[in-house]
């Protein structure tokens, strides 16, 4: 049975074909804090990319979004939209105990279903792992989760995004929409410590463009002023967080505070993977890399465990697989849940 995986969340959608070779994975741009009313047009667009499935996993973390009043709203609104869109086909929805729900189970397990995406990359990832032990570090456009495993079991006690805050498994730092206000509040400029606007002008993504470790995507506006994720626009929004404009500016000031974003990152990831390797009681031999922050990982890791052998997920399933790790991650247990 052919399976699509979702992972609807509050910013992208994501979908995968496992069986699609050619095109096994999609992502699209979607701000669902204010595009919530047009989510049935954008998966039924997902969907027909698709082709002939009969069967569809969902994992979610859009509920969060601030447009529903509460997080229950936010999975019974994404539930039906994808119910609607999806009328005729199997419809299963991925939870963070590893076991799947129907829609009418979603009323009083949504707690569960809600969030659950960190959970089915993990599980999944697991196969990529020797002997299915190690660290899962996935960084997304927002936020990076940390799992450790062994023997393909989740070393976790967590069962929600709060608790996953307080142990150290989820941090909010991604590769594109964190505010660079998160992360500074000054840059370090020669002799000067120059203050920053603390308010959303630029963001990480903004830093990792203009620095060349992520690729323009000149098509995509969803960014802090609306305009395009080139790296003269990227400049252009840093500069807005000193005040002025790339013009008035000497490039080396936007390049420190880039360059300065980026390793304020790194250290926070630093911190939260330590936090979880002491929590483990030791050493990491192996970390499987995913998501399309995986630029931000490579230094991280050298510097807590030189001796730790990085696996790149891109590397083995391929780029766009690896940017959609929770969708490919779904339709694949799915697939062999219900086979």
């Amino acid at each position: 049975m052919p399976w699509i995986g979702l992972d609807i969340g509050g910013a992208n959608l994501k979908a995968a074909f496992p069986d699609t070779p050619d095109q096994p994975a999609v992502e699209m741009p979607f701000p669902m804090w204010t595009d919530h009313q047009q989510l049935e047009t954008a998966i039924e667009k997902l969907v027909r990319m698709a082709g002939d499935h009969d069967a569809v996993a969902v994992t979610m973390t859009g509920e969060l979004a601030d447009c529903f009043e509460t997080r229950s709203q936010g999975v019974s609104y994404i539930a039906d939209v994808v119910e609607r869109v999806c009328l005729g086909r199997r419809i299963v929805y991925y939870a963070c105990d590893g076991n799947w729900r129907s829609r009418s189970a979603l009323e009083m397990d949504w707690d569960l279903v809600a969030a659950a995406n960190w959970h089915a990359t993990a599980t999944w990832g697991a196969r990529l792992l020797p002997h299915r032990s190690g660290m899962v570090i996935d960084v997304g456009s927002t936020t990076t989760d940390i799992s450790r495993l062994t023997n393909g079991t989740l070393q976790s006690g967590s069962r929600n995004d709060l608790d996953r805050l307080t142990s150290g498994e989820l941090l909010y730092i991604g590769a594109d929409r964190t505010p660079i206000c998160g992360l500074l509040n000054h840059v370090r400029y020669g002799d000067q410590n120059i203050p920053l606007a603390n308010e959303l002008f630029a963001t990480i993504g903004d830093a990792a463009i203009w620095k060349r470790l992520a690729a323009e995507r000149a098509e995509f506006n969803q960014t802090a002023d609306g305009r395009a994720k080139t790296r003269r626009a990227c400049g252009q929004r840093m500069a807005r967080m000193l005040c002025r404009d790339l013009a008035d500016l000497n490039l080396d000031l936007i390049d420190a505070l880039a360059s300065q974003t980026i390793d304020a990152a790194q250290t926070a990831i630093g911190d939260a993977v330590s936090k979880r390797t002491v929590a483990g009681g030791c050493s990491i031999q192996n970390v499987l890399v995913a998501g399309e922050g995986s630029f931000l990982i490579d230094r991280v890791i050298e510097t807590i465990s030189p001796d730790t052998r990085l696996i790149s997920m891109s590397d083995v399933v391929g780029v766009n697989v690896s940017d959609c790790g929770p969708a490919h991650a779904v339709a694949v247990l799915a697939s062999e849940n219900f086979s």
